[in-house]
């Protein structure tokens, strides 16, 4: 298992990016946490593999969506680790 934490930047408050984070964690059975940051959004999730993880990081990137207004600049893993036993039971939105 792969902890992670994740920032996205761009305009990713009050325009629904939390809960379309979580909609993509819990279609790919994904456990974590997604919460504001100081205008940014943070992720923490853990992954069973590298390639989990990558391909969540992809996924959460949306670029610029006039429907939504949700605009990422970037999402990027800040930190890393194997985690040593599971943190968390589901994904939740703070």
């Amino acid at each position: 298992m792969i902890y992670a934490k994740i920032l996205a930047k761009g305009k990713v408050q009050n325009v629904q990016y939390r809960d379309f984070v979580k909609e993509i964690a819990k279609s790919m059975g994904i456990n974590g946490v997604v919460r504001h940051c100081h205008g940014d959004v943070e992720v923490e999730i853990e992954a069973k593999s590298e390639a989990e993880l990558n391909e969540f990081v992809r996924l959460i990137q949306k670029r610029k969506d006039e429907r939504s207004n949700i605009d990422v600049k970037s999402a990027a893993i800040v930190s890393k680790s194997l985690a040593d036993g599971q943190k968390f039971v589901k994904f939740s939105v703070e």
